[in-house]
């Protein structure tokens, strides 16, 4: 490696007499401070410097793919050494490179590691002697180096013999080892030959793994197992501390680069000073200039790469691609991706609207399903589990819970083994579990027919599902494999019953539950054949299924019981005005489903599925009218709200500017539900009546289908009216309410001309 030097010419020295130039003097304790007090630890030191050389040695004779050999002490042989296959040292270079401090013949090139003509004197920081043995020009010589007994380093030839085949040329350095420090010295080799280009070949232990890298380039490496900064350059590691590298805020692509997980910077030798022990780096200004040069083009790379990513993730792969790369960058949190990118993207440029999009994306480990998911079908997110797969289900985007309670958007995690499946419920359960435990998938979307359903419209599902988050794995649930072994049991294996039903037994007394929510008591005989049972999961359906009986949460079947006599009372309606409560066991035990009985869950279904249902509830609801708040315009939500507070407080304004161009059958209907609201008077703002809420919440328990209107323009809610608004008008869409009374109360002047523009067809 080149030694930079400080040099300061001067130009003349007139008037100086005497002169006297620096020097060193060689005794025992100088070589001492600089053979063992330059190291902090020396175990280290001797593994480094003297593979530093060997490595060095194979660089200079050409063959620098060719590992050297490093034997670790054990306690079979207490022996360290350091072989390899270089030109070797003759017999002058021994003498004079091992006696002479400072002396280096690789001073003036980067091609080598070593620089300073210390580290071949390093063996003296943990031993007193140590063996050089070294082949060159045929003849293998072995020497001593030690300190004799003035305190000085002294080296001797001991041996000198013809030159063997299997070692024609190298250099091997050898010294014994205390046992207290045989696992010292194995884990300074693991920490210190991760890092060499070529790892080195390890005898008398294990092998030495090189750092794990996830993502590598000319400039710079990501390594897994390491959680800070730092900079290779030769063979040699060195920790890089930002805070020596000045004022930070200066630099912010330096800055944004410092927060990358596990960056090490790839430097050419001799582009950044390093201590004569070579246990740190020197940052001097040259060095700090140069490290700032180096994240910047890191940052400028890794932006650029993020950008190219993101923009062609099409497709799930993609996608997961992605974000691996990012946590590859920046470690695992998801929150650290998102913050450290867009500080990044910041730092070399970027807009701030797309630093965020672009940051967002790489975080995005969790992706919202589309909102049809679950629209059409009986659709799962099913992720495999540690013990049992983990099972999402899904209505309309939304994660439910078992008595379908929504639970908040529904998501998906990131992974390359991601499938759609869809297809009949027939042995689905069988089959996802076993694709997840025993096949390649860690991740499935699996879709069922809805109730009444066939596979038509979840396969569109899936495959519509599949398309917007790119997903390419999409199967039939009926091409997936069963587990091995596993036989389907058919109807033939079922024992049939074809006993005769026989009356039903007197004495079973049973709970019967009424209108107005009380309850008595009856006989099994006596009591209404609609029923409803309560077991261990819930209140039991009993209605057809392939998979299993549907179940609800009891809280959720009292609503549901409550919400179809409200509209029952608001049609004057007494259908199903008590149940029978009954055991699971009981319906099973007494064949009631047999005998006629009908689940009441199902009853109200087909009752309030009828058109005249609809149509009775559709002509109750008509006579009422939706009212709006008369004060407080600002708390009014919509466009009719603030036109109907207009109305009643500004009659002058709403007719000049607003009237014209409703056209007359909306004016009309603004002028009722302003007349209606004056007459409700503290009651004004009621959203809408208690019959048309419950009917809102049974519709999206049953998938009902929407109130006939009997007349045309016949606005339920002032949210339809609000539709009906929007529709005939579509530049109010552009503009809401508040957008009005801000015009209408800060540039009255303007407000003709601004209704005009949103009035108009």
């Amino acid at each position: 490696m080149k030694v930079a030097h400080a040099e300061q010419r001067v130009l003349g020295s007139h008037g100086l007499d005497q002169t006297s130039t620096f020097r060193i003097k060689t005794n025992a304790h100088a070589f001492r401070m600089l053979s063992s007090g330059l190291y902090s630890d020396k175990p280290a030191a001797v593994l480094r410097e003297i593979a530093c050389n060997a490595a060095d040695a194979h660089v200079e004779y050409g063959t620098p793919d060719l590992p050297i050999e490093v034997k670790l002490p054990n306690r079979i042989d207490n022996q360290f050494y350091v072989k390899d296959w270089g030109p070797g040292l003759s017999h002058e270079d021994v003498m004079h490179l091992y006696t002479t401090y400072f002396e280096s013949t690789k001073q003036d090139s980067n091609d080598y590691t070593g620089a300073f003509g210390l580290g071949s004197k390093s063996p003296f920081s943990y031993v007193d002697s140590f063996s050089i043995v070294s082949v060159h020009g045929g003849v293998e010589r072995t020497y001593s180096a030690y300190i004799g007994n003035d305190g000085n380093p002294t080296i001797s030839l001991l041996t000198e013999s013809p030159a063997s085949k299997d070692w024609e040329h190298g250099v091997q350095i050898k010294l014994p080892v205390k046992p207290e420090h045989f696992s010292v010295f194995e884990q300074r080799a693991r920490d210190i030959y991760r890092w060499f280009k070529v790892t080195p070949r390890i005898v008398g232990g294990k092998q030495v793994d090189r750092a794990s890298i996830t993502y590598e380039n000319e400039q710079f490496m990501m390594v897994k197992d390491f959680a800070g900064l730092g900079v290779v350059m030769g063979n040699v590691f060195y920790p890089l501390e930002v805070g020596k590298l000045g004022d930070m805020r200066a630099q912010a692509k330096s800055q944004a680069v410092g927060q990358l997980h596990g960056l090490v910077l790839k430097m050419r030798i001799g582009e950044v000073q390093v201590a004569a022990s070579r246990e740190t780096l020197e940052y001097d200004e040259a060095s700090i200039r140069a490290l700032h040069v180096a994240m910047t083009r890191v940052a400028e790379f890794v932006a650029a790469e993020a950008m190219k990513l993101v923009d062609a993730a099409k497709t799930w792969d993609k996608r997961c691609e992605v974000h691996d790369m990012a946590k590859i960058w920046t470690g695992p949190n998801t929150y650290g991706i998102s913050h450290t990118f867009e500080t990044l993207f910041r730092a070399v440029g970027f807009p701030q609207a797309d630093a965020e999009k672009y940051a967002s994306t790489l975080a995005g480990a969790d992706l919202r399903v589309p909102v049809h998911m679950g629209a059409a079908s009986t659709a799962k997110v099913v992720t495999r589990g540690y013990r049992r797969p983990m099972i999402t289900r899904v209505q309309h985007g939304m994660a439910v819970n078992s008595v379908g309670d929504s639970l908040g958007a529904a998501t998906v995690r990131l992974t390359k083994a991601t499938k759609v499946a869809y297809g009949s419920r027939v042995l689905s359960q069988i089959k996802t579990r076993h694709e997840l435990e025993d096949g390649d998938s860690e991740q499935m979307l699996v879709f069922t027919p809805a109730e009444g359903s066939d596979t038509a419209p979840c396969k569109a599902e899936a495959l519509a599902v599949a398309k917007a988050l790119g997903i390419t794995d999409v199967v039939d649930l009926a091409t997936m494999p069963l587990p091995p072994g596993y036989t389907p049991r058919t109807k033939g294996q079922r024992k049939k019953r074809n006993q005769a039903l026989q009356p039903l037994p007197a004495g079973v007394n049973v709970q019967i539950y009424n209108k107005d929510g009380s309850h008595s008591t009856s006989t099994l005989d006596a009591a209404p054949e609609s029923f409803m049972t309560w077991g261990g999961r819930g209140a039991r359906v009993f209605e057809k299924s392939e998979e299993r009986d549907k179940s609800l949460d009891w809280n959720r079947w009292q609503n549901l019981w409550r919400f179809s006599r409200v509209v029952a009372d608001a049609i004057g309606m007494t259908t199903h005005s008590t149940y029978t409560h009954l055991k699971p066991i009981q319906v099973i035990k007494y064949d009631l489903l047999k005998r006629g009985w009908r689940p009441t869950y199902l009853v109200m279904k087909g009752w309030l599925s009828q058109k005249a249902t609809r149509d009775a509830l559709a002509k109750a609801m008509d006579a009422w009218r939706p009212t709006v708040r008369l004060t407080n315009p600002q708390g009014n939500a919509g466009h009719v709200a603030e036109l109907v507070w207009m109305l009643n407080h500004e009659k002058t304004l709403y007719d000049a500017a607003v009237r014209p161009h409703l056209g007359p059958v909306v004016a009309k209907y603004i002028d009722d539900v302003a007349a209606d609201s004056v007459k409700a008077g503290a009651k004004a703002g009621e959203v809408s009546p208690p019959a048309l809420q419950a009917w809102d919440a049974l519709a999206g328990e049953y998938g009902l289908e929407p109130l006939q209107r009997k007349r045309s323009g016949a606005f339920l809610t002032i949210a339809d009216l609000d539709q009906h608004l929007v529709k005939e008008f579509p530049m109010l869409k552009l503009f809401g309410s508040s957008d009005v009374y801000n015009v209408r109360t800060n540039t009255p002047a303007r407000f003709g001309d601004f209704m005009q523009f949103l009035l108009t067809r």
